[in-house]
C-alpha cells in the first residue's frame, strides 16, 4: 500500500464512524504518544507533562466508557490547560499550564518531546470537539501516532515514513488503524480495555 493509498482510505471512511464511536477513534491514536510518555515519565522533565496529559486521559476514558459526559468535570479538568490562545505572529497570550509555558523548549526530533506536542494536539482536538459539541471530529488524528513513528525512523537514519511503508512499525500502525476505522462504521462499545485493539503495545524500550 502506497502512502496515498493509506490516507486516501482514512480519508473515506473517516466520515463512516458512528458519532458513539469519535471519542474512541481519538483515545485510540492518542493512545500511541500517550504509551511512550508514560513509559518515560520518571525522567527529568516529564512527571508533570505526564500527570497533566493522565487527567484528560483519564476523564474522557470515562465519558466514553459510559457514554455520558460530565461538563463540568470535563472544564475543570481541560481549561487548566486549554485554549491556546495564539497572536498573529504566532505568540501564545496568556499562557496557563505547563503545557503552553514548556510549548517553545519542546524538540521535535526528541521522541518524548514529539509525544508531548502531540498529546498537546491531540486533547485540544477532543478539547474543542467536546466544548463545541461537534458530530465528527479529530480527522487527522490518525497522524498523531505517525508523526510519533516519524520520528522514530528519522532517529534511526530511515529516512521519510512514506518511503517506509513496508517497515514492520509502519505496516503495523496503517493496519491497525484501517482496520479499525472500517469497524467503527457499525454499533460497537468499545472501552478502554480496547484501547489497543488491533495494534501491538508499544515497545517499552522505546
Amino acid at each position: 500500500m502506497t502512502f496515498k493509498d493509506y490516507t486516501k482510505t482514512i480519508e473515506e471512511n473517516f466520515p463512516k464512524i458512528l458519532d458513539d464511536n469519535i471519542l474512541f477513534w481519538n483515545l485510540w491514536n492518542v493512545c500511541y504518544p500517550f504509551e511512550i510518555l508514560e513509559n518515560h515519565k520518571e525522567e527529568e522533565g516529564y512527571m508533570n507533562f505526564y500527570h497533566a496529559f493522565n487527567d484528560m486521559w483519564k476523564v474522557c476514558w470515562a465519558f466514553n466508557d459510559t457514554k455520558i459526559i460530565d461538563y463540568d468535570k470535563f472544564y475543570m479538568i481541560f481549561e487548566q490547560y486549554y485554549p491556546f490562545i495564539i497572536d498573529e505572529d504566532g505568540e501564545l497570550l496568556n499562557p496557563k499550564g505547563i503545557l503552553q509555558k514548556k510549548y517553545d523548549d519542546l524538540e521535535g526530533d526528541n521522541l518524548v518531546d514529539s509525544c508531548i506536542i502531540q498529546l498537546i494536539s491531540g486533547f485540544n482536538i477532543i478539547y474543542q470537539g467536546i466544548r463545541n459539541k461537534e458530530k465528527h471530529y479529530g480527522s487527522k488524528a490518525n497522524f498523531f501516532p505517525l508523526e510519533v513513528i516519524a520520528v522514530i525512523l528519522t532517529n534511526h537514519n530511515m529516512g521519510f515514513l512514506q518511503n517506509n511503508m513496508n517497515d514492520t512499525l509502519v505496516n503495523g500502525e496503517i493496519n491497525a488503524q484501517i482496520r479499525l476505522i472500517k469497524e467503527l462504521s457499525a454499533m460497537k462499545h468499545l472501552t478502554y480495555s480496547d484501547r489497543s485493539i488491533y495494534r501491538n503495545s508499544v515497545d517499552a524500550s522505546l
